[in-house]
């Protein structure tokens, strides 16, 4: 990068006359002070006695030049003064300049001089102990002779970036060292481009690049049985998922295949209208191996109720995926602690609208969810029909079945789509006695609706609920305040046992127990308004909202 600078001052005189009484007047022309720093060469050209100077460079050895001919085709510089030249050369490479000038006696003189731009210093960069875990790519950056160092990370194809793009607008590391490098959160199973690039104090850049793909994402298990399974946002588009094919006490649940049965369009009916969706997207590649449910859910928030079939392809067992963040929990005056929202719900504030609203329902002791829906209904059904997709390899359809007697479990499973009403009183859908302590009880039973760490709530766990819930302006709800900490309960929703006509409450608040008789309240009257204080009629469908399970 230093010049080797060489001033060989060749004096050339043309037209001289052996006339003594006529001789003519010599110009002179000087290269002084000649300097390479890096590629950039500088000099001086002093000249006296001209009236033209010009110079000229080129590579050495390249050709030979007559002052006549450079001051006719060089560039032109001032006669007769001081002027400074800067030129801009290539490495590695040494340049002969020459100055020449011609005296207004046509005499013309010229100087040379040799320039050597060294050799330019070239970083070096290189990726080295490059790792993949899960979506999560580490690896090492070296460089050598570098000023500036710098990665990006971009999906593969996505960018065509040249190395100096890379240093000025990546991710700067320390020059010539090693620097570890981990890059997080990254989309699951996606190809990525790692580029580095180095800069040199001599302008020269260097770069490469690494492509890696992201693991397979994990799938999430729930490990802890239960009837209905929460899974928050997929970190990327969608999520593996999965749970294990037992009941709630931990025995197994045989079946031969598992298929999603009906799913939700939407989970806020205010921002999407239902007609415009015409496919689910809450789980998607649903099937069964090896003792779990697996699934892949996406980013639609709302639920979706997961068959398993026997061989014969009848429905044995439901559960429901419930898409939505993971519940917070509230104590009460009982010092019970209940989660934020109903079954079902994907808000928990009077901020998150119908969001927030109970209309995933059950029919005492059935561990199957149905939908309710948002509007009351003249005929039955059709808020279900509207709101949610049956999946189209079944033969099922929201109906009711008005019948003399009420059918076995094994039968109300088997038809998650059914609302069955017995004539029999008190308008039981079961065949068995009302009081089965093997329905919904104190200790969480196989049918208990509620998820992992939850169950259904003996009437003393609401506490002073009833008492002192504050309604809202609009009756869309009330406020529960305890110990400083406040709980939105919304509206919510019933199917009536008869007409099986889903109905908004708008001036009361009705959630289920898992006792079948209580003294003061057993469905609901939370807005100050009693009803049902004891309730039999197991036909009905109501919310549920969960208490937490007492630990073993």
């Amino acid at each position: 990068m230093f010049a080797a600078v060489t001033a060989m001052t060749m004096m050339s005189l043309w037209s001289c006359t052996k006339e003594k009484e006529t001789e003519k007047e010599l110009p002179v022309v000087e290269i002084q002070n000649a300097a390479v720093t890096q590629k950039a060469a500088s000099f001086e050209i002093v000249s006296e006695k001209a009236v033209k100077c010009a110079y000229t460079y080129f590579v050495k050895g390249e050709k030979t030049v007559t002052p006549e001919e450079v001051v006719s085709t060089g560039t032109s510089v001032a006669a007769n003064s001081t002027v400074s030249v800067n030129l801009d050369l290539e490495w590695g490479t040494s340049y002969t300049v020459v100055a020449a000038a011609v005296s207004k006696d046509d005499v013309h003189v010229s100087v040379s001089t040799e320039l050597t731009v060294g050799e330019a210093v070239v970083p070096v960069v290189k990726l080295q102990k490059s790792e993949v875990v899960k979506n999560t790519i580490a690896f090492e950056i070296v460089s050598e002779k570098a000023e500036k160092c710098a990665y990006t990370c971009f999906k593969k194809g996505e960018k065509d970036l040249k190395a100096e793009e890379i240093v000025e607008s990546g991710t700067a590391v320390d020059p010539n060292v090693t620097a570890p490098v981990t890059i997080e959160g990254l989309d699951w199973d996606t190809e990525y481009t790692i580029a580095v690039a180095a800069k040199s104090v001599d302008g020269e850049y260097a770069s490469t690049s690494l492509d890696l793909k992201t693991s397979e994402k994990e799938s999430q298990l729930s490990e802890t049985p239960a009837n209905t399974y929460i899974f928050p946002d997929p970190a990327g588009d969608e999520q593996e998922c999965s749970f294990y094919t037992k009941h709630v006490d931990g025995s197994d649940i045989k079946i031969a295949s598992a298929d999603w049965i009906w799913a939700t369009k939407t989970d806020d009916p205010d921002a999407v209208k239902p007609e415009t969706v015409t496919e689910q997207s809450v789980v998607k590649d649903v099937r069964y191996e090896d003792g779990k449910v697996l699934f892949k859910v996406t980013k639609t928030r709302g639920n979706a109720v997961i068959g398993g079939l026997d061989a014969d392809g009848k429905v044995v067992w439901t559960w429901l995926v419930w898409r939505t963040d993971e519940p917070k929990s509230m104590e009460f005056s009982s010092s019970k602690e209940f989660m934020d929202r109903y079954i079902g719900s994907t808000g928990a504030t009077k901020e998150d609208g119908k969001k927030a609203w109970g209309v995933i329902v059950y029919q005492y002791g059935r561990p199957t969810p149905f939908f309710g829906g948002y509007e009351n209904e003249y005929k039955e059904f059709t808020e279900a029909k509207k709101y949610t997709i049956i999946n189209p390899k079944f033969d099922f359809k929201w109906n009711i079945a008005t019948l003399e007697q009420g059918v076995s479990m094994e039968e109300a499973i088997s038809q998650p789509t059914t609302f069955i009403y017995g004539k029999k009183s008190p308008m039981n859908w079961y065949e068995k006695d009302v009081k089965d302590p093997n329905l919904w009880d104190k200790t969480k039973t196989i049918y208990d609706p509620c998820p992992a760490g939850y169950q259904l709530p003996q009437p003393e766990d609401w506490g002073d609920i009833h008492k002192t819930i504050e309604k809202a302006s609009d009756l869309t709800g009330g406020y529960y305040t305890y110990n400083g900490n406040k709980s939105w309960f919304p509206v919510n929703c019933e199917r009536h046992c008869i007409e099986g006509l889903n109905t908004l409450l708008s001036k009361r608040l009705e959630v289920w127990n898992a006792a079948m008789f209580a003294d003061d309240m057993g469905f609901g009257g939370l807005l100050g308004y009693s009803y049902f204080p004891s309730r039999m009629i197991l036909s009905y469908d109501g919310s549920v909202q969960g208490a937490h399970q007492p630990a073993n």
